[in-house]
C-alpha cells in the first residue's frame, strides 16, 4: 500500500499514512479538523548496495547499470538469490550424520599411503 501524507489546516503538523489507493482522498482528523492530502513527490530508496565483484577485475560496482555492463562486458550469467531455489533445511540430527560421516571419511583418508604428503 502506499504511503500518504495528510497536513493538518490548524496547526501545519504532517501525518503518513500508509493506506489503499481507493481510501487516499479520506481524511483523517487531527487537532479536531480534517487534515487535507498533500500530494509529494513518491520517494524511491535504493536497495542497491556497493560490492566488490569476485571475479573479473574485482572492481567496485555501486549501481545497477554498472552490474549489468559488467555481467555483459565478462559474460556473467545471474543465477539469482530465490529463496524457492535454496536447497531444503536439514534438521541438526541429519546435520549431525553428514557431520560424522565427513568425519569419518576423512578419517579413512588420513590412513591411506601416501596421502597429504608423509613420505
Amino acid at each position: 500500500m502506499p504511503l500518504y501524507e495528510y497536513a493538518c489546516p490548524r496547526c501545519g503538523a504532517v501525518v503518513e499514512i500508509c493506506r489503499k489507493v481507493a481510501d487516499r482522498h479520506r481524511a483523517t482528523r487531527h487537532c479536531g479538523v480534517k487534515t487535507k492530502l498533500v500530494i509529494v513527490p513518491p520517494m524511491i530508496r535504493s536497495t542497491f548496495a556497493p560490492f566488490r565483484a569476485v571475479t573479473g577485475d574485482r572492481r567496485v560496482i555501486n549501481n545497477e547499470t554498472e552490474r549489468r555492463k559488467f555481467m555483459r562486458e565478462f559474460r556473467l550469467a545471474e543465477i539469482g538469490n530465490d529463496p524457492s531455489m535454496a536447497p531444503p533445511q536439514e534438521s541438526e540430527k541429519a546435520l549431525e550424520s553428514r557431520r560424522k560421516r565427513a568425519f569419518r571419511d576423512l578419517q579413512q583418508l588420513k590412513d591411506l599411503p601416501n596421502f597429504g604428503g608423509d613420505e
